[in-house]
């Protein structure tokens, strides 16, 4: 009888343990997601003429190495379909890291970049978008924000 009280009491001693770091985690990640991120896709077509091979070799090195790291809360990849309805088509994909940091740079729905993100943007990253530009046409965008904020 003891040992089927003592293993009773580790049992809801360990269940007390738990439930607390149970909501010690959840109240964690609440903060955490207190800012979810935005993600905006924008369809890429080649333009006439350019090959797909050279784009994606320009996207691998020099639009990789300008936006793969966050920069002021924004990162920036392309990416390529795989499977599926979409395959092959190319798309820019940015993920800001909250609503506030893309109103920051995109106050306006449709509207152009705000002065800040030309002001805050690295040469870097104004030299890969210029080139960029010469190998594609942008269609129009569609954010997407995490559910939740």
């Amino acid at each position: 009888m003891r040992y089927v009280l003592a293993i009773t009491i580790s049992t809801l001693a360990l269940l007390g343990v738990t439930s607390a770091q149970t909501a010690a985690s959840k109240e964690k990640a609440e903060e955490a997601t207190s800012a979810l991120p935005v993600y905006s896709l924008r369809p890429i077509e080649l333009r006439e003429g350019i090959d797909a091979t050279n784009f994606e070799a320009f996207v691998k090195d020099e639009f990789k190495n300008a936006f793969s790291k966050p920069t002021h809360g924004i990162r920036a990849f392309i990416v390529k379909g795989d499977r599926g309805k979409e395959k092959g088509v190319y798309k820019i994909v940015v993920v800001f890291d909250s609503k506030e940091v893309r109103n920051k740079y995109f106050p306006v729905e449709d509207g152009d970049a705000s002065e800040s993100l030309q002001k805050d943007a690295t040469p870097m990253q104004i030299s890969a978008l210029q080139k960029l530009s010469t190998f594609v046409n942008v269609g129009e965008y569609s954010d997407f924000a995490a559910i939740g904020d």
